[in-house]
């Protein structure tokens, strides 16, 4: 059967092929990748790793052990082809290794990129909040290119109009305590009476800037004009 793929703005042709695999519970699971290779010196504990952390998971920290082969395509090219066979001296403890220091690394790395969020964060809130508490709201303190000229896309709307509406959609929607005590107690509070705000026609209550920091998602603040 054929089957018409599309990916951006190509289309090719391929082989529909049916998933055909078949369920295999843990025991079945372990002797597959024995049957193909890997060495298993606790077999108790490979079986807990399976059952806890999943087949799937591990298999992309042994997919870089396992044989491949170099292979002649049709137009002549060589290609590299991975088999499902493991290198000698695969060990089922070696990958378990590496999947808990991965693990490990991750908590690390996004332990960092907390600080240095949340730092960028409270940086944009002290610099701009000085000059008005709704600055992220007036085109002046931001960007000319995002809060000025008209978006490529959203025309004759801004990004930063753009920007403002799904702002005001999340800080509404958001269930977060800071975001209910702030509407709860300043109901009817609105920001500067600002050209982007009316063009938009919102009349939602919105935070300061150094609230609304908290209920950005990340990467989504605002470029800031250069002081």
């Amino acid at each position: 059967m054929l089957c018409i793929f599309s990916y951006g703005s190509v289309f090719f042709l391929g082989d529909l092929v049916p998933y055909s695999k078949p369920y295999l519970p843990i025991p079945d699971q372990l002797e597959l990748v024995k049957s193909r290779g890997m060495s298993v010196a606790d077999e108790a504990k490979a079986s807990q790793a399976l059952a806890r952390i999943g087949y799937y998971r591990l298999s992309a920290y042994w997919y870089p052990f396992r044989k491949s082969e170099i292979h002649k395509t049709p137009d002549g090219s060589l290609k590299t082809r991975v088999l499902d066979g493991y290198r000698d001296g695969t060990d089922f403890g070696t990958i378990l290794d590496l999947y808990v220091f991965d693990k490990k690394l991750r908590i690390l790395v996004l332990d960092a990129l907390e600080r240095i969020e949340i730092g960028l964060r409270t940086d944009i809130a002290l610099r701009i909040g000085q000059h008005d508490p709704w600055s992220y709201r007036d085109p002046k303190y931001l960007h000319g290119n995002f809060a000025k000229r008209p978006s490529k896309k959203l025309a004759p709307l801004t990004d930063h109009q753009d920007w403002l509406r799904r702002f005001d959609d999340k800080f509404q929607k958001s269930k977060e305590d800071f975001a209910k005590h702030f509407k709860a107690k300043y109901p009817g509070e609105s920001p500067p009476d600002l050209g982007s705000r009316r063009t938009l026609g919102f009349r939602y209550d919105v935070p300061p800037l150094q609230r609304s920091v908290d209920c950005r998602s990340r990467g989504d603040l605002p470029p800031i004009r250069d002081a």
